[in-house]
């Protein structure tokens, strides 16, 4: 899967997966160069994996900067009467 949201000047690809049997047979490059290419006027931006990371290099994209995101879980609290 690949999405393409076009806005005027830049096109945001997201949704970038392919099923693990699959994968190394290139459809995860072909499917982000379709996505990339909706509108070819435009810059394209995307928010990597480092699962993908390889493929978007190929592709030519640039790394602009490297952060992550944490998700945590909490246990939840019951409510005091």
């Amino acid at each position: 899967t690949a999405g393409a949201f076009v806005t005027p000047g830049l096109t945001i690809v997201e949704s970038v997966s392919t099923r693990l049997a699959v994968r190394g047979r290139g459809y995860g490059t072909a499917i982000t160069a379709a996505a990339t290419m909706v509108n070819p006027s435009n810059s394209a931006m995307l928010i990597a994996s480092d699962l993908g990371r390889s493929t978007y290099d190929r592709l030519g994209y640039v790394p602009l900067l490297r952060y992550s995101l944490w998700l945590g879980t909490r246990q939840q609290t019951q409510p005091k009467d």
